[in-house]
This record gives C-alpha cells, sequence and structure tokens, in this order.
C-alpha cells in the first residue's frame, strides 16, 4: 500500500507487476512515448480512469534492482525521468489545478537542484527540455476528470524528505 497504508496503490510498480491481459490490450498497452521510467504511472492512470483497481499482495514477492541498468543519479537516468514526468504533465496537466502544478514545480525545482549538486548533472532539466519541445506545437490532450485517480496528498517539506532519503539509499548513503 501507499506510504501511510492510506488505501490502495494508484498502480503497479513495472517492475512487479501483473495486469489483466485483456485490459492491458484494450488501454494500448504502455504508452511508446516513454522510453523508461513512468511508463507504469501513466498505465496506471489510464487502468483507474478505465474503472479497474490495483491490490498489493504483500505475500507476493519480487526482486527489481533499481537503477540496474543506468545507475542511480546518471545523467541518462536523470534525462528519461525528467523527460517522463514531463509527458505525465502535458498528458494529464490539463486536468490539474495551477496550484497543483506549481506546487509540482516547485518539488521539481528543488529535486533537481539537488541532482545538480549531488548527481552533478542536469539530465532530468534536460529531459524536461526535451519533452518540452517534442510536443510544441501539439496541442495538450483533452483534460480528463482525475476524479478517480487515488492522489496521495504529501506535505511539501515530506514529499521532498521521501525524495531525498530515496535518493541517498540508492546511492549508497544512509537515511
Amino acid at each position: 500500500p501507499p506510504a501511510g497504508g492510506a488505501g490502495p496503490p494508484l498502480g503497479p510498480c513495472g517492475g512487479a507487476a501483473a495486469f489483466s491481459r485483456e485490459l492491458f490490450t484494450e488501454l494500448g498497452g504502455f504508452d511508446e512515448g516513454f522510453f523508461a521510467y513512468l511508463e507504469d504511472v501513466d498505465l496506471a492512470i489510464r487502468l483507474r480512469l478505465a474503472g479497474a483497481s490495483c491490490a498489493a499482495v504483500p505475500e507476493a514477492f519480487g526482486w527489481h534492482r533499481h537503477a540496474g541498468t543506468l545507475g542511480a543519479g546518471s545523467a541518462e537516468k536523470n534525462r528519461l525521468l525528467g523527460a517522463g514526468r514531463g509527458r505525465l504533465l502535458w498528458k494529464y496537466g490539463g486536468a490539474l489545478s495551477a496550484r497543483t502544478r506549481f506546487r509540482g514545480l516547485a518539488i521539481d525545482a528543488v529535486t533537481y537542484t539537488g541532482q545538480l549538486a549531488l548527481d552533478r548533472n542536469a539530465g532530468a532539466i534536460r529531459g524536461r527540455v526535451e519533452e518540452r519541445r517534442r510536443h510544441s506545437g501539439e496541442r495538450r490532450p483533452a483534460a480528463v476528470s482525475l476524479a478517480g485517480v487515488p492522489l496521495l496528498e504529501v506535505a511539501l517539506v515530506d514529499s521532498l524528505r521521501r525524495r531525498w532519503s530515496r535518493g541517498r539509499r540508492y546511492r549508497g548513503g544512509t537515511g
């Protein structure tokens, strides 16, 4: 379940997931506009919008090596994550309030500044800019109601603390 045990998760991690093949196919599978990272979040949103739900199965076991391909904090991993966040915002940002979009931008600004300092690269910024340019001149998809999509409300400081802790853990630090 999500942090704090508040309800079912939005969707499974793409690294350890099981889906209804019929629904997966009906929804078009993974969006190929995502090369890597956050394609599972996009699919989870589309599944929720189609009325599906997700259930955590604590007794199941899956092994997923975080950043096993590109390495934690690598410029390429950060670039792909930045591009993925940009694509999610392009697809679903029209349904978010200006306050929510601004809050996300503030979190990203702090996170990307941290990546500049800790990872010594601007990969995420580059990915966001590339994704923005990719959709330059395109009309954003029509806003859909995200009412059926569970949004985890986390205070700004808690969100940053979680991201910092996760980043340190995967980079070999403590915390």
